[in-house]
């Protein structure tokens, strides 16, 4: 058991880091403003719905980093 409290907490610390990270990248394009400005100019991506659509992956990035979090502290606290 005590493998899977080690392994949990690694996941914790990663998923935090990523959520913050991808928190902090989304203030400011909601501050400025999605028509003003336009972050698919720094990424290029091969499938084209994958740029058009970059906010709406920047936002299921997050659903998906908590839902991760949440599987992660449930692990911890041997809710599984």
């Amino acid at each position: 058991m005590k493998n899977y409290k080690i392994a949990s907490m690694l996941i914790i610390i990663h998923g935090g880091i990523m959520e913050l990270g991808g928190c902090l990248t989304l203030i400011p394009i909601l501050l400025v403003g999605n028509d003003k400005l336009n972050i698919g100019q720094y990424f290029s991506f091969i499938v084209p719905y994958f740029q058009d659509n970059l906010y709406l992956m920047i936002v299921m990035g997050g659903f998906f980093g908590c839902m991760r979090l949440i599987g992660a502290v449930g692990l911890l606290k041997n809710r599984m």
